[in-house]
């Protein structure tokens, strides 16, 4: 056997016995773990790595212009009702809340793209990430807080916004709130007001990358089914830490998932009255896919229409 397949034999080997420590490790961490607990994990997290995370994630995602299309439809629509109305044109004024919103980069790529104007309002639970957001200088009204997505929603009026989106946000919701957020988005949408989110899905790439997880993720669900529902997940992450003497290492930190089959996230929606307009998944090349195998994250739009 020559000297670099031994090496590359090695690496394997190595990070093969990592991934089977990591098994033990987050079973460990986390089989006491309350939901209260799990969320401050969460939130630590990306308070932690909020500066690596930003300077990560300049580039919009492409998913990006599939949901400006139906941000756009609901801003027709809205300028449809006002035309009919003939009401003030600050009538027509887009109200669009996002619920966990990171360091803004939608925002920024929403206040470019847009050709309607909106009121914005931006939350997430890391005041480090909002305080990224508040950087940038804004053409329409926007404004960013810190606060759990759970109780933002729930202080909305009925029939206060346009436009709900939530990219990579839902996936991080305890059991007991999945329904119930849903439930306060319809109260708090327009009529024909939309509900637009993506999440991470289970994908080949996923169980390739993330067994260790998963497994370990089956042993928390038998034996803290208080916290840990059926695809809830622990998934560790390498991220750069600076010690006291300046010195940049990588430390193992952990993040809670939910990873939504499409038909579960249909099934929430219509359990709110929600009417599905779109339900797919977006693949590895970023097109929308009927198909979960090559798939990056599922992508739903739900309408609140009178049926």
């Amino acid at each position: 056997m020559s000297v670099n397949k031994t090496t590359s034999f090695s690496k394997k080997f190595q990070k093969f016995r990592t991934k089977v420590a990591q098994i033990f490790q987050i079973i460990w961490k986390f089989i006491f773990m309350s939901r209260k607990d799990i969320m401050q994990s969460l939130t630590d997290f990306y308070t932690n790595s909020s500066e690596k995370r930003s300077s990560t994630r300049k580039k919009p995602w492409p998913e990006f212009d599939h949901i400006i299309e139906y941000v756009n439809s609901v801003a027709i629509e809205n300028q449809q009702l006002v035309w009919e109305k003939k009401s003030k044109d600050d009538d027509a004024i887009l109200r669009i809340l996002e619920l966990g919103c990171g360091d803004g980069r939608f925002a920024e790529y929403l206040d470019k793209h847009l050709k309607h104007k909106f009121v914005y309002i931006w939350i997430d639970s890391s005041k480090w990430l909002i305080d990224i957001a508040n950087k940038t200088e804004y053409a329409n009204e926007i404004s960013f807080q810190v606060h759990d997505m759970m109780d933002i929603v729930s202080y909305q009026d009925q029939q206060s916004v346009d436009v709900v989106i939530s990219i990579a946000s839902i996936q991080h919701l305890h059991y007991r709130h999945r329904q119930a957020l849903w439930n306060e988005v319809y109260r708090i949408l327009n009529y024909g007001g939309k509900h637009i989110t993506a999440n991470w899905s289970y994908s080949w790439w996923f169980f390739m990358k993330h067994w260790n997880a998963i497994i370990a993720g089956r042993v928390l669900q038998i034996f803290n089914r208080k916290t840990f529902s059926g695809s809830d997940y622990i998934i560790p992450f390498q991220t750069p830490q600076t010690d006291t003497n300046g010195k940049e290492e990588l430390k193992t930190e952990y993040r809670f998932y939910h990873i939504y089959e499409r038909r579960a996230l249909k099934r929430l929606a219509r359990v709110a009255w929600f009417v599905v307009e779109k339900s797919c998944y977006i693949s590895s090349v970023w097109h929308m896919s009927d198909t979960w195998i090559d798939s990056r994250n599922t992508f739903i739009v739900a309408k609140k229409d009178v049926v």
